[in-house]
């Protein structure tokens, strides 16, 4: 997968924004975390995730998904009173599992980091981004 297929999940061009070796999202807005929690929650939905562990008093989501290019992606979303912080973790997908001949239980994961390449951490990272963008709020990055 070419660097401007990757480009194109996220379309508007902010991509070259994001400082190389980024590894959390932030999005602030001046919602409750109750509020954050919902849109969080409804935006994993509405773009394809599985929830798999959540806690709405805590603010905690965990949901995974398949990014381009058979990249497995796992979002850690932790919403808070004015903010929601995202982490995001990689693993291969079922076709690279069966290439090798294992399953995809067998895969550890991976903090995933920008890097402006066509590296499955930048796949995975970008759907972070994807899902970032589909919250109200400021978006903001840390390494």
């Amino acid at each position: 997968m070419s660097y401007n297929q990757i480009a194109a999940v996220v379309p508007d061009g902010s991509l070259d924004l994001i400082p190389k070796g980024a590894k959390t999202i932030i999005v602030q807005n001046n919602q409750t975390l109750a509020a954050n929690y919902k849109a969080s929650y409804l935006a994993l939905l509405s773009q394809d995730y599985k929830i798999q562990k959540q806690n709405p008093e805590m603010g905690y989501i965990l949901a995974t998904n398949t990014a381009p290019g058979d990249t497995r992606v796992r979002l850690n979303v932790v919403c808070k009173n004015e903010s929601v912080n995202i982490s995001t973790d990689w693993t291969a997908g079922t076709q690279t599992a069966l290439m090798f001949g294992g399953s995809e239980a067998a895969f550890s994961w991976y903090p995933a980091k920008w890097a402006k390449n066509s590296n499955k951490s930048t796949v995975a990272f970008v759907s972070a981004v994807k899902f970032a963008k589909s919250i109200n709020g400021t978006i903001r990055y840390e390494k």
